[in-house]
This record gives structure tokens, C-alpha cells and sequence, in this order.
């Protein structure tokens, strides 16, 4: 959207630590929050409830949420430590030749992230405001639910917080109602340079993602409904008895079906120099 507002604020915290006794250390937290009548000139992003119009044309600010690139807190660590062991330092501090190259001169390197999800749409997914697409969010009546995330995989976000709105009329909820879940990584490697001769080297390194492996869910499904009568479908999402003559419940409808990022990975490798 070419003639969208958004604002952005945040503070940040941030701690370093320069190579002292073989630690330099940086970490750095973040708070922000970031809102938009718009995150996107992108119509076919409409699946994430983003498009480059607006629902009511005369009215761009009612779309005015939190954006989608909006990171509430974020985490970032890194750090690299020299291990005080071998030739010169804490420990074995007059090892042998043999010793020293086996046991010293080793590097410990880890980065770390940790931060909230990305906010994302709850859409009707049926075209029932007549506004040309399923970019329809539906009403949000349940005021005694503040957060509608339960949080499960099988279900992240609970459709009985939602209701389908009157035909012809743009339904309550936000765009960006539903924050998604959040992330967390940590890679680590270990890594040395063994001195051949004097103009050659070999360098280990071994490199560990993700080495928790922890899994980050991707955003799940996020449409409530879907046109037509089926009678074989629960009535899992609250429609009335006469919406339930036009349509059905999304069986899909807060399932999350993928990961991001990668699982653990662990690779290793040796490169000389001369």
C-alpha cells in the first residue's frame, strides 16, 4: 500500500565485554513494537491476512494494528572464548610440544537467539463483507478472552474466540489479532589451528545449529471458515444454525503443519593453509 502509515519504537539494552582473559562477550535486548495500516504491497500475501488494499477504502486507519514484522522482545547473544589451557595460559601452562598442540590454543564461539513470534491475521476466509477477496476478519465478541492463544499445535489459537460477522458488514477483529509462536536458537562451534610449519596450517572446526534442537513452529492456519454446507465437518468454530445452511468449520483452523529454521545439524571441517 503506497500511502500506508507506520511507526515503529523500541529501547535497547546492550551489555559487551572486550577479549579479557580470552572472553569477548556482546548480548543486546531488544523491546519494540511496530504498527502499520499495512505490511505489504503484496496482494498474494493474503493468506497471512496482508494484502495492498485496505477493506474499506474510505476508512485506512480501522486496518491501523501491530505489524507483522513487529518483534516485541528479542534476545541476541554471541560470545567468543579462548579456552586458558595449552602454552602461555592458565592451564598447562608449560606443556610440551606434543601436548600444547593437541590440548591448547582451542576457541569456543556461541550465538544465541531468543524473541517473541510475528503477529499474524485470524481471517473469516469466506467473502462474506463483499470487499472482492477472503481478506475478511471476522468479529472478535469474546471480550473475556483477552489473548485467544492456547498455544497447542493442534490448535494454536481457539476459533471460539471469533465469530462469523453479519453478511455485508466488516467484522471486529484487528488485523495481526494473534501473535505467533516464538523462536529460539542456539548454535555453538569448537575450533583450533594446528601450525604444520612456519608458513602452514591446518584448522579444525566442528559447528553445532540449532544444538538444543529445539523446534519453532511456523504460523498456523489461520481461516475459520469455508463456503458451502458440510455436514460432516464439527461445529468446532460456534456458527449459528442458519450460517451453518452457507457454511462450514475449517478442520485446519489454528493447525500448525511446519517447522522453521532447521533441526540440529552438526558438521565439521579442515582447512590448510600454506
Amino acid at each position: 500500500m503506497f500511502d500506508a502509515h507506520a511507526n515503529y519504537n523500541a529501547g535497547t539494552l546492550a551489555l559487551n565485554r572486550r577479549f579479557s582473559q580470552g572472553l569477548s562477550w556482546n548480548s543486546s535486548f531488544t523491546w519494540a513494537k511496530a504498527m502499520s495500516e499495512s505490511d505489504t504491497n503484496n496482494s498474494g500475501a493474503i493468506l497471512l491476512g496482508n494484502a495492498s488494499h485496505s477493506e474499506n477504502p474510505l476508512n485506512r486507519h480501522a486496518d491501523y494494528s501491530e505489524s507483522q514484522f513487529s518483534f516485541r522482545r528479542r534476545l541476541t547473544t554471541n560470545a567468543i572464548y579462548e579456552l586458558p589451557i595449552g602454552r602461555g595460559k592458565r592451564f598447562l601452562t608449560d606443556a610440551n610440544g606434543v601436548t600444547n598442540a593437541i590440548l591448547g590454543g582451542w576457541q569456543v564461539n556461541t550465538l544465541a537467539e531468543v524473541r517473541d513470534g510475528i503477529p499474524f491475521s485470524v481471517l473469516a476466509g469466506v467473502g462474506i463483507t463483499n470487499v472482492g477477496d477472503t481478506l475478511t476478519y471476522p468479529d472478535r465478541p469474546n471480550i473475556l478472552r483477552k489473548n485467544p492463544v492456547t498455544g497447542h499445535i493442534s490448535q494454536y489459537f481457539d476459533p471460539l474466540a471469533y465469530q462469523l460477522q453479519t453478511p455485508g458488514y466488516l467484522g471486529t477483529a484487528a488485523r495481526n489479532s494473534v501473535v505467533g509462536p516464538g523462536f529460539v536458537d542456539w548454535d555453538m562451534s569448537f575450533g583450533k589451528v594446528f601450525r604444520i610449519t612456519e608458513n602452514s596450517n591446518l584448522q579444525f572446526r566442528a559447528e553445532f545449529f540449532n544444538i538444543i534442537n529445539h523446534p519453532n513452529f511456523d504460523l498456523p492456519a489461520n481461516q475459520l471458515y469455508v463456503q458451502g454446507q458440510n455436514d460432516s465437518v464439527p461445529n468446532t468454530c460456534g456458527l449459528s444454525a442458519t450460517q451453518l445452511l452457507s457454511y462450514a468449520c475449517n478442520p485446519q483452523a489454528g493447525l500448525i503443519t511446519r517447522t522453521v529454521g532447521t533441526p540440529r545439524e552438526v558438521q565439521f571441517a579442515l582447512k590448510y593453509t600454506f
